[in-house]
């Protein structure tokens, strides 16, 4: 499962300035009392990565890696930011998979090879889950995705490259 976004963005700002505008709304660790800290993380030199701390309720822990480089060049500064899904979620997806796969294999085992008989419904269950779970870390992606794109945009001036 490959969820990845990229994004080349160019700014206005000088290279200097986004990287002040960036420590503004970002720290190495989350507080809970910094309502004005936007991004997790450490931002040194050209190329770092952050993460959004917005989303950091208990039950609401999905969070997308953003890994930013930039490159000044004549009049403005290129941005580019790579959307991807944090390493344990990564990890999560093929473990359900294989679960819901043996699920699967041992529930028609059942169905057809034992004299318990279970509701034909209970067969698809497994597949039910993981289109599920794929499905819906694929939308929470997206929108976690779209929200920290706007917060970047509206903070460093960004625009869409042609």
């Amino acid at each position: 499962m490959k969820l990845l976004k990229h994004y080349q963005l160019k700014s206005d700002l000088v290279k200097d300035t986004v990287l002040e505008k960036l420590n503004e709304v970002t720290q190495t660790w989350h507080k809970e009392d910094n309502q004005s800290q936007l991004f997790e993380g450490r931002i040194n030199g050209d190329k770092f990565t952050l993460y959004p701390t917005y989303t950091l309720a208990p039950r609401d822990q999905f969070r997308p890696k953003i890994e930013v480089s930039l490159k000044q060049k004549e009049n403005y500064t290129q941005v580019n930011l790579n959307f991807s899904l944090p390493k344990l979620i990564k990890r999560f997806i093929p473990a359900a998979f294989i679960i819901c796969l043996i699920a699967q294999l041992v529930l028609f085992y059942f169905f057809f090879w034992t004299s318990f008989k279970i509701p034909k419904f209970f067969i698809f269950v497994p597949v039910i889950f993981t289109l599920f779970v794929y499905y819906q870390t694929k939308i929470l992606f997206s929108v976690r995705t779209k929200r920290a794109l706007e917060h970047l945009t509206t903070l460093l001036n960004l625009e869409f490259e042609n």
